[in-house]
């Protein structure tokens, strides 16, 4: 989730970004209020939140998704649902994931990359955990192809 990413800004180089809490995979437990809002949750994978698996690299790969869909389209994902309670977030989370199919703004960046950036932003917003067939090696490789 965003709260486990930094940017560090150098000066006359790139930006970085790290991450500052990595974590052992594991089981979600979620609060016995379950009217708890979805904007606590934006960034969780729909298995994570349903509970039916342990949190892993995959479910990072949801995450890491939906903020490059933020970077690229200058937009919060969800933005309309954050006040749902989190069954009706997860009933939203299944019908509108965040759209790749309008180019967007370019960022600078030439149609190929654009194209290249969106097609990854769909590969790892799959909502189903088995057909999420994305990694952090094929993630880093392509970013450092641009």
């Amino acid at each position: 989730s965003q709260d486990t990413v930094l940017v560090v800004e150098k000066d006359g180089g790139d930006d970085r970004f790290k991450l500052l809490h990595v974590g052992v995979p594991r089981k979600m437990n979620l609060p016995a209020d379950i009217d708890k809002k979805g904007e606590a949750f934006v960034y969780l994978p729909p298995e994570t939140l349903q509970g039916d698996h342990q949190y892993d690299c995959g479910s990072d790969m949801y995450s890491l998704g939906l903020m490059m869909w933020e970077l690229w389209y200058h937009k919060k994902a969800f933005e309309d649902a954050k006040q749902q309670s989190l069954h009706a977030f997860l009933g939203i989370q299944h019908e509108s994931r965040p759209n790749t199919s309008e180019p967007g703004p370019s960022n600078g960046m030439s149609e190929e990359v654009g194209t290249m950036w969106r097609n990854m932003i769909d590969r790892c917003l799959v909502l189903s955990r088995d057909e999420r067939n994305v990694s952090p090696p094929e993630v880093i490789e392509l970013l450092e192809s641009f």
